[in-house]
């Protein structure tokens, strides 16, 4: 592979936001809080027409029947041109956002409160700026090695060109084919709805408990991965040929174009969060508060808004959901106590003495929390035409060590076994790991 070149983008948008809120005092013992709110984003504009995406909707037809997608816009120069400043997918419309909030107090030392919303967030113009790195400005020239197993050795495969020193870009542009970034047509903005459920009660000491469920549901979650456009695992290794989409058409770059791996910028991931929440703050009379906060929980999800998941889901055309897990950042149990102490001298000092010596206070916060998810993976010889470093293993055992677990040995590594399309006879490994995201 090629290095890539400069990302050199102008992006522009319009954003807009609107909303509406009113409290009500249903009873002396109810309050309603009720609100809507509309948020529009428009969609990310380029006038340096610097950034290119690929057309699935227009396709071009090759002179052997293959229907490839094609490169827009087309109107392009290596200085930008403005003409090419168009928008990369469909606008979408605004989000109605309602709100609801209401707060009970049962009896003077009981309070019940449940909210519940739908919530947007704007995407960051930044996540884009890579949609410029296309021909003719940028892009990464891959070249595909070809060979074959011989007895229990692989050689080059006779007829398809072999990189040398001397010859470092073997073959025509058609056999060296780019990879690029692009953004799927119906993109669209993150969504949540949000919900919580919290009873409190105050007890003798100036203390307060409070226990508390709270859960919400992610849509369209962004992620991006780059092995989009991956072959599917075979011991070809001309796995170029075996992509989805071996090629586009780009009038302003010669026509028919290899097209090699794809960085795609995908938003129909979704995220789920349950969280039981369990609290207490003592606020005493003679200089000391303290409190500790409590949290069972868990976060399940495809996708995790980019970067968290690595830029990698195992199978993006044909099984994405068995990429669904337990989130890179989810930790089960979180216990957190603090308190903080007035130092009970110096407050008969006045004047400078007083600034040194009265009003000290002594803190402390510790958290505990159980560990990240994790899952094995490793390099893998599946001849997909990606890194393949994310590649899981298959799982043929539970894995745990059940309490002789150690810092230098935690799980059990036999439980794993390593999946390759390269071992002549052992076409039972050839395929993606069965072993489960973060699990």
């Amino acid at each position: 592979s090629t290095p890539n070149g400069l990302q050199v983008t102008l992006p522009r948008a319009n954003l807009w936001g609107a909303y509406i809120l009113d409290e009500w005092k249903v009873t002396p013992r109810l309050t309603a809080n009720l609100g809507l709110r509309w948020d529009y984003y428009g969609e990310a504009t380029d006038p340096g027409g610097y950034e290119r995406n690929l057309d699935f909707t227009h396709t071009y037809t090759m002179s052997n029947g293959a229907v490839i997608p094609t490169m827009f816009p087309a109107t392009m120069n290596a200085k930008g041109n403005p003409a090419g400043a168009v928008k990369m997918w469909t606008q979408e419309g605004g989000f109605l956002l309602p709100r609801l909030g209401l707060a009970y107090r049962p009896a003077d030392k009981w309070a019940i409160r449940v909210g519940a919303g739908r919530f947007s967030s704007p995407i960051h113009l930044n996540v884009f700026t890579p949609l410029n790195l296309s021909p003719p400005l940028s892009g990464v020239l891959a070249f595909n090695t070809v060979t074959q197993a011989t007895g229990s050795t692989r050689t080059f495969t006779p007829g398809y060109p072999v990189l040398t020193l001397s010859d470092p870009f073997a073959g025509t542009a058609l056999n060296s084919p780019y990879t690029i970034y692009v953004v799927s047509q119906n993109h669209k903005s993150m969504d949540v709805w949000s919900w919580n459920f919290d009873v409190q009660r105050q007890l003798p000491g100036n203390t307060v408990v409070s226990v508390a469920y709270a859960g919400n549901k992610g849509t369209h979650v962004g992620d991006d991965y780059d092995n989009w456009n991956d072959a599917l695992p075979s011991s070809n290794t001309n796995y170029q040929s075996r992509r989805p989409y071996p090629y586009f058409y780009d009038s302003n770059y010669g026509g028919v174009v290899g097209l090699g791996g794809v960085n795609y910028f995908d938003s129909y991931e979704n995220t789920h969060y349950n969280g039981l929440q369990i609290g207490a703050e003592s606020h005493s009379l003679r200089g000391l508060t303290f409190g500790f906060g409590y949290v069972y929980s868990k976060t399940l999800g495809v996708g995790e808004g980019s970067g968290n998941s690595l830029a990698f889901i195992q199978e993006p055309l044909t099984n994405a959901k068995a990429s669904k897990g337990r989130a890179q950042f989810d930790q089960t149990h979180t216990l957190t106590a603090h308190f903080v102490y007035r130092l009970p001298f110096g407050e008969s000092f006045h004047g400078m003495a007083a600034a040194f010596v009265s009003g000290w206070d002594v803190n402390g916060i510790v958290t505990l929390k159980t560990g990240l998810p994790y899952n094995p993976t490793g390099g893998s010889a599946l001849n997909t035409g990606g890194s393949g470093g994310d590649i899981r293993p298959d799982r043929i055992a539970d894995g745990r060590l059940f309490g002789n677990a150690t810092r230098q040995l935690w799980y059990d590594p036999t439980a794993f076994q390593r999946v390759t399309c390269n071992i002549p006879g052992r076409s039972d490994l050839c395929h993606y790991g069965s072993s489960a995201y973060n699990d």
